[in-house]
């Protein structure tokens, strides 16, 4: 496996895990692992089931995995990946870090313009996220279509500065658009899935 990111980041109040493989060989699939130290021999496994890799491929491949376990406020947790192929070998990467802020402390932050950013990763496979602002007193809504503009997923947003993201893994590989609409504004990007 030739890895090419790995980072953590804190989303909607939960960690997430992002990773990108620029090639894989025999890989069969991932496990992760999290502790509250840099010793790895204190953490534990958090994947319930081996998280699939892509086998063998000269493509780029994007992974986001959520760690649902307990989190602490203002705790840090390092986080390793390890890449297992189909004779059982495996190798380990890591470790990234992640914060976890404080709730109390996080004063909601309203943006004053409501603006489409994009997502990440893009091209994905099969999750990738889309971060926006939303402007004060204002509603908008977070459309994404298919190819064909049929609509996939349609979601309300207040004020704030938000990240959603959009989990396609029951649709197929190829391009899909997002659109955020509010009564002043209307912007549209695409973005590329490849199984």
């Amino acid at each position: 496996v030739t890895l090419s990111t790995f980072y953590a980041m804190y989303t909607n109040g939960t960690p997430t895990l992002c990773w990108t493989t620029q090639s894989e060989t025999n890989n069969l699939g991932w496990n992760i692992y999290r502790s509250e130290t840099v010793e790895l021999s204190e953490g534990m496994h958090i994947n319930t089931g081996l998280i699939p890799g892509a086998g063998t491929t000269f493509e780029p491949t994007n992974y986001a995995f959520e760690d649902e376990y307990e989190i602490v406020p203002n705790n840090v947790y390092w986080y390793w990946i390890e890449s297992v192929d189909y004779s059982g070998v495996t190798n380990l990467y890591g470790p990234t870090t992640l914060m976890i802020p404080d709730e109390e402390e996080i004063i909601p932050e309203i943006p004053v313009k409501t603006a489409l950013k994009g997502n990440f990763p893009n091209p994905f496979n099969p999750t990738t996220i889309i971060e926006f602002d939303v402007a004060e007193n204002i509603t908008a809504e977070l459309i994404i279509y298919n190819s064909r503009g049929q609509i996939l997923e349609s979601i309300t947003f207040e004020p704030g500065v938000h990240t959603y993201q959009w989990d396609a893994a029951e649709y197929g590989s190829g391009v899909y658009f997002y659109k955020l609409k509010s009564d002043n504004y209307v912007e549209i990007r695409k973005m590329l899935m490849v199984k």
